[in-house]
């Protein structure tokens, strides 16, 4: 729509357009990274505590251990939402959707929700972990059996 066909607005009808693109444009430079003050305190400066992380670091990913499935199950078990037990584990609330489809049991709980098993969520991920990799075709030999 013009503005131009109201005499109220006495408009280009090209400036709207040019200052909305103006505004959606990313700010440059870089960031400015937070550190915490020597000798920081963390009851006075909250913001800069460190937050529990539990999991394993592999490359840039963290993969929860048993004892992060267990902590799951048993939060999920009281009936906590999927948001907080994300907030108590250190993850964001995806893994946590991703961890219950992997553990899910086929049951319903107690809270009348899909059930979770811990040691079934770990069995499944180490048998993933073993199909990993380049597949080997028929014919061909075991790439790990190859000697160079």
């Amino acid at each position: 729509m013009s503005f131009n066909k109201f005499p109220a607005f006495k408009v280009k009808a090209g400036t709207v357009k040019a200052a909305q693109r103006k505004r959606r444009q990313p700010e440059r430079g870089r960031p400015v990274k937070k550190c915490p003050p020597e000798n920081a305190d963390f009851t006075k400066w909250p913001e800069y505590a460190p937050t529990p992380q539990g999991g394993e670091n592999v490359r840039n990913y963290r993969y929860l251990t048993l004892a992060d499935r267990e902590a799951l199950e048993s939060h999920y078990l009281k009936g906590e939402r999927p948001q907080d037990i994300a907030d108590a584990l250190g993850v964001h609330v995806a893994t946590i959707y991703k961890e219950l489809k992997r553990g899910d049991t086929g049951d319903v709980d107690r809270n009348m929700r899909q059930g979770y098993s811990a040691k079934l969520a770990q069995l499944r991920l180490q048998k993933n972990f073993k199909c990993r990799g380049r597949k080997v075709k028929d014919g061909q030999k075991d790439p790990e059996a190859i000697s160079t």
